[in-house]
């Protein structure tokens, strides 16, 4: 389980790194919907889900 701030998730896209193994990921604190969207696809295309 990844817990992110969306400063540490944006840091994490920067480089585009993806934890090995990765099962789950979530926002922590307050994310403005179009952040949370972008993480998400951000997320869903370096684990190859999309």
């Amino acid at each position: 389980m990844l817990e992110l701030s969306l400063a540490q998730s944006r840091e994490l896209r920067e480089h585009d790194a993806l934890p090995a193994g990765l099962a789950a990921a979530a926002l922590n604190g307050f994310a403005r919907l179009e952040d949370a969207d972008e993480w998400a696809t951000w997320l869903q295309g370096v684990a190859g889900l999309r």
